[in-house]
């Protein structure tokens, strides 16, 4: 049950951050690979023995769900965009 909490607070810490970058004008490439990059940073700071189980999603306006940029993407978030940002599923060994 403990990585489980541990996850929780480590979920928190990233959307904490992610908030504080997510702004228009952010490329999605860039904004995916920090997101993931700062879970696995997290994970090893905190000893889990965890990963990223899905890349993650990031689909904007009338794309329902399930789609994360291609490396090269050069994809940018608008004013008037609407993002659904995914967070994905955690692989944990317990």
């Amino acid at each position: 049950m403990y990585w489980l909490t541990s996850v929780c607070l480590l979920l928190i810490q990233v959307r904490t951050y992610m908030r504080s970058i997510i702004k228009p004008g952010i490329d999605m490439t860039y904004m995916c690979e920090t997101l993931e990059d700062t879970v696995r940073k997290l994970i090893q700071a905190n000893g889990l023995e965890a990963g990223i189980a899905f890349p993650t999603g990031c689909s904007l306006n009338h794309i329902a769900a399930h789609w994360t940029p291609n490396a090269g993407d050069k994809t940018v978030l608008q004013y008037d965009d609407v993002m659904k940002l995914g967070r994905r599923a955690f692989h944990a060994d317990c």
